[in-house]
């Protein structure tokens, strides 16, 4: 069945990897010409790499990429569910309004078919 939901999960995974990836940069560019062997990197990728240190626009880039992965990644983590990317027609408000007016309908629903209370319970559900 063809729908137009699809499930964010993705963009989650996509960021996992932009961050391991940022966080494997930032760590090759803070390790010494020695570490840097041992990871199997030439001598001309260690000279490179030790300019790029020097270079303090990529430190800052590299930073924000990785606050901005994270706080991205955590965010989406704290939702009580996975969110939902809607690809279908209309613009983000229509789509709104027309998702809040069928979860109203639905639970009118629910209302409707609820069981009538008997007389003398404790509780009462609405």
């Amino acid at each position: 069945m063809a729908t137009n939901f699809l499930r964010a999960g993705i963009i989650k995974e996509q960021l996992d990897e932009i961050y391991d990836a940022a966080q494997y940069l930032w760590k090759l560019l803070q390790s010494t010409p020695q570490e840097q062997d041992s990871a199997s990197l030439g001598p001309r990728d260690t000279s490179r790499a030790q300019g790029l240190l020097a270079n303090p626009e990529i430190s800052k880039a590299l930073e924000t990429i990785l606050r901005t992965s994270e706080s991205t990644k955590n965010f989406i983590d704290s939702l009580p569910c996975e969110p939902l990317i809607y690809t279908g027609e209309g613009d983000t408000e229509s789509v709104i309004l027309m998702l809040e007016n069928l979860v109203n309908q639905q639970q009118y629903q629910l209302d409707r078919h609820r069981p009538v209370p008997v007389r003398g319970e404790e509780r009462i559900s609405k």
